[in-house]
Order: structure tokens, then C-alpha cells, then sequence
């Protein structure tokens, strides 16, 4: 196995493995606490893609001296792996040459937080490390993001209920090591007890790379997990509009 591919795969497995024995021996714990220790893991996964990447990923966060539902300090872990194509410029024996370069990626970080809980109002914020890799098939040197990096990372998530039926949520996560980052604001209405809808705008982005999105979404609470379905317009310099999907699944216990 390749090592960037690796690193991320590894991850990913392992906190897949910790949400399946979870979901076998734990109930689902509702956002409203039920006056008991209340729960202490949060997992996160899924996977997302557009016709020229695929990325999979998954995190776990822990609550050490209280409730995850309530104020206190967060440990997180997470990792993901992925594969991804574009068409470069690469030297030959008459000059340039284009050709289609395929890359595969990998990483893992480790962070330390603080959750704030205000009312209707949950903020986390996060400082850790990330160990980030990109291997590029051909080889492209005119690429930065190639090769392996560790780096400084910042993450911030938040969740406000505008009342019984509107929500909003931001999530943003920046590392250093090839300077990545994700953004996107969520705006939703529950339409039923347990699904609501809702429309989401973001951005991804690297040292080599820029990309924004605009779509909807659904979020289906089910008796195991909080279910989310994505898609929508993905645009670049290089790809003005792509399709992108994803799946994501969030479980406390």
C-alpha cells in the first residue's frame, strides 16, 4: 500500500471500526441532555466526490470530564484518504506536453479543543497537527502539492437553532502543510420530526488549488445515527461547473 493512501486508510478504518461496535452496544443520544452523565463520544464519516476526485474520511471526538453535549474541553483524532485527476502540463522531448496526472492522497491529525454550549448556540474551536501526503502519477513538478507535509492545523465548527425549525451551522477547518482548507455555512428546515432540508455553500482549497460549491441538502435523523445527504454545482478555473455528492454520518454515544 501506498503511503499516502495509507496514512488516511488506516485512520478511516479505525474509527469505522469504533462506530460499528458503538452503534452495536450504545443507543443514540439526542442534542438535548437527559439530566445523566449524557455521552462522551462523537464519531463522524462519509464520503465525498465529483467526477474527477473521491475522498473518504472519518474523525472521533472525545469529552473527557463531561457530557459531549455540554461546555468542556474536546480531544479529536481523525484521518482521510482519497484519489483525484487533472490534466497538467509536463515537459517532453519537443517541449510541453499535456497529459492527465492522477493523485492520491492521505492524512491523519490529532487536536485538542473547547466546546462552548450558549442556550441554542454549540461552538468548538480546535488546535492541533496534521500530517498531510500527495503523491502525483506522472510526476509533476510545476505541482507544490506533491510529497509530504506536517503542519499546524485550526478547526471550527458551529450550530445555532433559529428557533424549532431553522437551523444554521458553519464549519471551517485551515493547515499549514500545503495551506488546505474547507469551508461551509448550512442553512436548514426541519420539515418532519426527523428530516430536514436545507441548501449549503463552501470552498476546498490547497497551495495548487481552488474550488467553491452551492447545493442542498437532507439530514435524516434515524435510531442509529444523523444521516446527511449532499449535491449540488462544484466550480474551479479549470472545471466552471462539476457535479459533486456526498454522504455523511454523525453518531454520539
Amino acid at each position: 500500500m501506498r503511503r499516502d493512501v495509507g496514512l488516511g486508510g488506516i485512520a478511516c478504518a479505525l474509527t469505522l471500526a469504533v462506530s460499528l461496535a458503538a452503534m452495536a452496544r450504545a443507543p443514540l443520544l439526542a442534542g438535548d441532555g437527559d439530566g445523566g452523565v449524557g455521552p462522551h463520544w462523537e464519531i463522524g464519516s462519509g464520503v465525498d466526490g465529483t467526477a474527477s476526485s473521491g475522498f473518504s474520511y472519518a474523525s472521533i471526538t472525545f469529552a473527557p470530564f463531561g457530557s459531549s453535549l455540554e461546555t468542556g474541553l474536546r480531544l479529536r483524532a481523525s484521518g482521510g484518504s482519497g484519489l483525484y485527476g487533472y490534466d497538467g502540463n509536463l515537459p517532453g522531448e519537443d517541449g510541453e506536453r499535456r497529459a492527465r496526472i492522477l493523485g492520491r492522497t492521505g492524512l491523519g491529525a490529532a487536536l485538542i479543543g473547547y466546546q462552548i454550549r450558549r442556550g441554542r448556540t454549540i461552538a468548538k474551536a480546535f488546535i492541533g497537527v496534521q500530517a498531510s501526503a500527495h503523491t502525483l502519477s506522472p510526476a509533476d513538478e510545476q505541482n507544490p502539492v506533491s510529497g509530504e507535509a506536517v503542519g499546524a492545523m485550526l478547526a471550527f465548527e458551529s450550530w445555532t437553532d433559529l428557533n424549532r425549525r431553522v437551523a444554521l451551522s458553519l464549519d471551517a477547518q485551515w493547515t499549514s502543510a500545503f495551506s488546505s482548507y474547507w469551508v461551509r455555512g448550512r442553512v436548514e428546515r426541519r420539515v418532519l420530526d426527523r428530516l430536514a432540508i436545507g441548501i449549503e455553500l463552501g470552498g476546498l482549497g490547497n497551495a495548487a488549488y481552488r474550488a467553491g460549491r452551492a447545493g442542498l441538502f437532507l439530514r435524516y435523523r434515524a435510531d442509529f445515527a444523523e444521516i446527511s445527504l449532499s449535491g449540488g454545482l462544484s466550480g474551479d478555473y479549470d472545471a466552471p461547473s462539476v457535479p459533486y455528492g456526498g454522504i455523511n454520518m454523525f453518531r454520539r454515544f
